[in-house]
């Protein structure tokens, strides 16, 4: 009886370590301090690249930063202008035009005005709000089609 629990208790562990990526030995051929140690740096090495994935991400609008801080004043205005159109579209600064484009899709579905035609209030500001949308949009896609 004992030795079929251990087989079926092997069995569910085998098919749990197929599953996970990185295990191609089976339970038979491991000890279970050997099995917790390839947990363990299976874990650290999937937070060494999410670490690696943030500080890309952090590096890449740090990156930005510098390159705006290092331009010179009469660019400073169209600086301010990037900021100000990305504020407006809701998306972090440097972002690709394709993250561009799907903010501004995602934007214009709750603020067209169309949506708000009954509502002259809530028309008007949905007007406004789409318009500055428009308008930051399309600073960025003749930007982008230098």
């Amino acid at each position: 009886m004992l030795d079929r629990i251990k087989n079926l208790l092997r069995a569910e562990l085998n098919d749990k370590l197929d599953n996970f990526s990185g295990f191609k030995e089976t339970f038979e051929d491991l000890e279970i301090d050997e099995i917790l140690k390839k947990f363990k740096k299976q874990e650290n090495t999937n937070q060494k690249e999410e670490s690696k994935k943030e500080d890309y991400s952090y590096s890449k609008s740090n990156d930005y930063q510098q390159y705006q801080s290092s331009h010179s004043n009469s660019n400073n205005n169209q600086n301010q202008l990037d900021l100000e159109y990305y504020k407006r579209l809701e998306i972090p600064v440097g972002s690709s035009f394709i993250e561009i484009k799907k903010a501004y899709r995602k934007l214009m579905k709750i603020y067209h005005p169309d949506l708000y035609h009954n509502d002259q209030e809530k028309f008007k500001m949905a007007k406004e709000v789409s318009q500055k949308l428009n308008e930051a949009y399309v600073y960025f896609e003749k930007k982008n089609k230098k």
